[in-house]
This record gives structure tokens, C-alpha cells and sequence, in this order.
């Protein structure tokens, strides 16, 4: 019985790290960010790395300066996202958007983009 108990909650904690996060901050081109982290500043670099119409991978630097990846198709959804003029940059050149979705260690998992619309 205790090999249950012990099994029950790990499952339960493992499933209350993988349920869900909700990030908020500046998207960034994940190529142009991992050739510039070394070079310059974490503001620096979000700045240098803002996303264009061209951006395949995507990253998102969070309002505490950690910076996460972006899964395969999070990358897709973002680049057509920008590509429509649905993610637009505000007056400094910045994409401030909220993701939803799941980390698993250094990437998320998108499940939703909301542009930050204080920050435009």
C-alpha cells in the first residue's frame, strides 16, 4: 500500500509541474539570441534579437530575465502570427506577449499567444 501511495504522488506532482504556465515578457529570435547571450545584456540582446518577419525560432525573455524556448510548433504558430500582423513590435521595436502553455525544463509548449496590449 505504500508503493501506491509513493507512486500516486509522484504522479500528482509530476503532473502539477507539466499542467500549465503562463509567461509574460518579450519574444525574441531564439537563433539570434543563443550567437548574442554572451555579448551583450539580457536587455541588450532583446532588443538586438527582436522577431521579423523572417524569425523560425522563437523565444520568450520573461519579466524576471529568464529566458525560455519555444517548442516546434509554438515556432510555426508565432512566425504566421507575425507574418499576418498579428504580433505587431511597439514604439522601442519589443513584441510583449503573454504565452500560455507547459514547460518542460527550458522549452514551452504553446498553447496561446495574447499580445500585451499596456505595452504598445
Amino acid at each position: 500500500m505504500k508503493t501506491i501511495g509513493k507512486f500516486g504522488s509522484l504522479l500528482c506532482f509530476g503532473a502539477m509541474l507539466g499542467y500549465g504556465a503562463t509567461l509574460s515578457g518579450k519574444l525574441m529570435d531564439a537563433a539570434c539570441y543563443d550567437t548574442q547571450k554572451s555579448q551583450k545584456s539580457h536587455e541588450d540582446a532583446t532588443k538586438v534579437c527582436a522577431p521579423t518577419a523572417t524569425t523560425t525560432d522563437f523565444a520568450i525573455r520573461t519579466t524576471t530575465g529568464k529566458v525560455y524556448k519555444v517548442d516546434s510548433s509554438g515556432n510555426s504558430a508565432l512566425a504566421d502570427d507575425i507574418r499576418k500582423g498579428a504580433l505587431k513590435k511597439d514604439h522601442d521595436g519589443d513584441i510583449h506577449a503573454t504565452v500560455n502553455g507547459s514547460l518542460k525544463g527550458d522549452v514551452v509548449t504553446v498553447n496561446s499567444v495574447n499580445l500585451d496590449k499596456l505595452k504598445q
